[in-house]
């Protein structure tokens, strides 16, 4: 099991809608959120301080599985859109844009949310 500590505090973090039957899972294209700079700082400070750091690492199954085009390894989790929704809430007013967000993904099937963290 990975855990924050082996995620670049600094880097981007992103969050992938997918569609998740059975051991399949396919992405909801080019609807993914990224964020970067001080938000994405703010976000990693707020994962690692509070108890939903845990439930990314044990709850929500944080491992390293996947590199992103550019090289950088990435740990991800793998969260239910209706906890990403509460995760987001929790987090505060920066990303409130995110849960009318993640409502469009549901819309169109998303049943699990994947969140990358930059590995360090």
């Amino acid at each position: 099991m990975a855990t924050l500590q082996q995620c670049n505090p600094n880097g981007k973090i992103e969050f992938f809608p997918y569609v998740k039957i059975g051991f399949e899972a396919r992405p909801i294209e080019g609807k993914e959120v990224v964020i970067e700079g001080s938000v994405a700082q703010k976000f990693f400070h707020f994962l690692s301080q509070s108890v939903w750091g845990k439930r990314v690492e044990r709850l929500y199954d944080l491992q390293g599985i996947c590199v992103r085009d550019d090289g950088v390894e990435l740990l991800s989790a793998f969260i239910p859109p209706h906890h990403f929704k509460m995760l987001i809430k929790d987090f505060g007013d920066e990303l409130n844009y995110v849960v009318a967000t993640v409502s469009e993904w549901e819309s169109l099937g998303c049943n699990e949310v994947i969140l990358h963290l930059e590995e360090s």
